[in-house]
């Protein structure tokens, strides 16, 4: 499927990662746990074009020892 930049398909990607990530926060061990999360959640922040602060927060949690070894 080839995206053109129309805004309308635009929304509607960006409906459907949304629900896929609302999907997984609520299921998360059933979707793959957490880094199912994350791939979810770095898709939302590059389509919201929050990229770095989600990065800037994962490396926070690192920083803090609030991480795994899984990423």
């Amino acid at each position: 499927m080839q995206l053109s930049h129309d805004s309308d398909e635009l929304r509607r990607l960006r409906e459907y990662h949304l629900e896929q990530l609302n999907q997984a926060l609520r299921r998360s061990s059933v979707l793959g746990g957490e880094i199912a999360l994350r791939i979810y959640m770095d898709n939302v922040a590059f389509q919201e074009g929050l990229e770095q602060a989600w990065m800037q927060d994962q490396a926070d949690l690192v920083a803090r020892g609030a991480s795994v070894s899984t990423g």
